[in-house]
């Protein structure tokens, strides 16, 4: 369990405290125990370490919280403080904080509710080659305000989780960034993204049903979302695989061959799948 400090004490002064925290239910941390989280510099307002409150029964008194270190040695803080709860609570918290440390300290920094978003399938690459940090599953309930019966979280990591939307279960994620800019760039690709594949899919429906798109038909739409990435700044961020994809287009623009159309379309989905990061070194990020 988490061990006291001989030399680090913090005792809760009064419950008003309290209003600069997140209260995060069982529901969300699936931990059989309130715990508060410092979510806007709380704890330079108080002068003490980055720290959680666990609740320790089910009074108003101070003594009822138990201040516990955000750290990779998780410490209680108080060290009169008697224990009402079981150690394997304090336990699980411990391994909470060691396994979130770096996102409840951004939390506790201002910074972690900043900028975010949901996302699944291709688009996950976007927000992760831009510096976007997975949040925890087990924030997903309190951020997207959903019950958590619609909601299962995956043994397989601790960031994706399946939400049913209309019936049916979707797997999905949330992605933090840290760069207002990054992230309003980001956003606005994933959007030119999306637009594009709805007008590939359209492209392939009419070719099944007979109705054949020329290659200057296609090169149009994708000439279109090459255009819309110049307005949003991503011929900037990453001159390199822009060059690539222009590259791309040009080569296709010398063939007169509609049976290229489908391969063509489907490399640039590729293309716009695989951004790679090429120049984040000058983003300082």
């Amino acid at each position: 369990m988490g061990s006291i400090d001989e030399t680090m004490t913090y005792k809760l002064q009064d419950l008003d405290e309290l209003l600069g925290y997140m209260w995060l239910k069982p529901n969300v941390t699936n931990i059989n125990v309130d715990i508060f989280v410092d979510d806007g510099e709380a704890y330079i307002r108080d002068h003490h370490v980055p720290l959680l409150f666990v609740r320790n029964g089910y009074g108003r008194e101070v003594s009822e919280f138990i201040p516990i270190s955000i750290s990779d040695s998780p410490t209680i803080l108080d060290r009169s403080i008697k224990l009402n709860i079981d150690t394997s609570i304090i336990d699980e918290v411990v391994c909470f904080i060691q396994t979130n440390k770096d996102l409840l300290l951004d939390m506790a920094n201002g910074k972690f509710l900043c900028y975010w978003a949901e996302v699944s399938g291709p688009i996950e690459r976007y927000f992760k080659n831009y510096n976007g940090y997975p949040i925890p599953n087990t924030f997903a309930t309190l951020m997207l305000k959903v019950s958590p019966d619609s909601l299962r979280l995956s043994t397989e990591d601790s960031a994706h989780y399946e939400r049913i939307i209309a019936g049916t279960w979707y797997e999905k994620m949330i992605f933090g960034m840290k760069d207002e800019e990054i992230y309003k760039a980001v956003v606005a690709a994933v959007e030119d993204y999306s637009k594009f594949l709805k007008e590939v899919h359209n492209i392939k429906e009419e070719d099944n049903h007979g109705l054949r798109y020329s290659l200057k038909q296609a090169m149009y739409i994708v000439e279109n979302i090459l255009r819309a990435y110049e307005e949003d700044g991503f011929n900037e961020l990453v001159p390199s695989w822009y060059e690539a994809l222009n590259d791309v287009v040009n080569t296709f623009k010398a063939s007169e061959s509609n049976r290229m159309v489908e391969d063509y379309l489907d490399y640039c989905v590729f293309l716009l799948e695989n951004m790679p990061v090429l120049e984040l070194h000058r983003l300082k990020i």
